[in-house]
């Protein structure tokens, strides 16, 4: 659980920063597409511009350890600049799920709900309690403070 968390805030982080930016494509695909720029004073005069992986994996422990997964590699410039271009488009016409711009939004909408994120109150954990200890088909009669008075 403390890695879970330790992996939330380095996205909170990189949302915070701007150095991440979340966005769905309209229609639904599985693939993935890894694509790694080669800095321009390390591309070789753009003969290596960087490497695309393309493939099944997951950048996951399991999709990267203990899972059968099939990728292709290539750092052929051609290969590079297509899947880079196919890449934008996809981008272009994509649904924005987070954003510099829409970054308080989602905060709000999302990173404000997720549970370890914040502290319950009393009230709320009492209420828990005694949902988990009552969570019987013959005690459905039993009614909360709010509805008796």
């Amino acid at each position: 659980m403390q890695e879970k968390q330790e992996a939330f805030q380095i996205f909170v982080k990189k949302i915070l920063n701007n150095t991440l930016q979340i966005r769905k494509t309209l229609e639904p695909n599985h693939a993935k597409l890894y694509i790694f720029k080669t800095l321009p004073e390390y591309n070789q005069l753009n003969t290596y511009p960087g490497t695309v992986i393309t493939g099944s994996s997951n950048l996951t422990y399991s999709g990267l350890r203990s899972q059968k997964e099939i990728n292709s590699i290539s750092r052929e410039p051609n290969d590079f600049y297509e899947m880079d271009k196919l890449f934008d488009e996809l981008w272009e016409s994509a649904v924005e799920i987070v954003s510099p711009a829409s970054k308080e939004e989602f905060f709000k909408k999302v990173i404000d709900q997720v549970w370890f994120n914040k502290l319950p109150k009393p009230y709320h954990m009492f209420i828990r309690v005694l949902e988990e200890f009552f969570k019987k088909e013959t005690c459905e009669n039993i009614r909360l403070p709010a509805s008796i008075t």
